[in-house]
């Protein structure tokens, strides 16, 4: 895909959803998803380039999983997994970054 033409459209077509998906998905708030696609608000390409990334990945994933294949190794890298670990600040105190 050229990434001059990738915009919310493509990552709802490539979803085959509508907006209110792409919010429960990512965890955007709706009424942002809503001013993407009507053009009031435009989102950094950083953020669609992801979108498409993360669900190309999962749709690997599942086609991996489905075939029986070994492509299942980041699923089960991930498993278990419950976030970064926080770590200490000088006086003990965890930090939330």
């Amino acid at each position: 895909m050229e990434k001059e033409k990738l915009t919310i459209h493509t990552v709802i077509d490539l979803m085959h959803s509508d907006p209110q998906g792409v919010s429960n998905k990512f965890g955007i708030p709706l009424k942002t998803v809503y001013n993407w696609c009507s053009g009031s608000r435009k989102p950094p390409k950083y953020i669609i380039i992801m979108m498409i990334w993360i669900i190309e990945l999962q749709e690997e994933l599942e086609r991996g999983l489905n075939n029986g294949t070994n492509t299942n190794r980041l699923g089960t890298k991930m498993e278990g997994y419950s976030g970064r670990k926080q770590e200490t600040g000088k006086k003990g105190k965890s930090t939330p970054c």
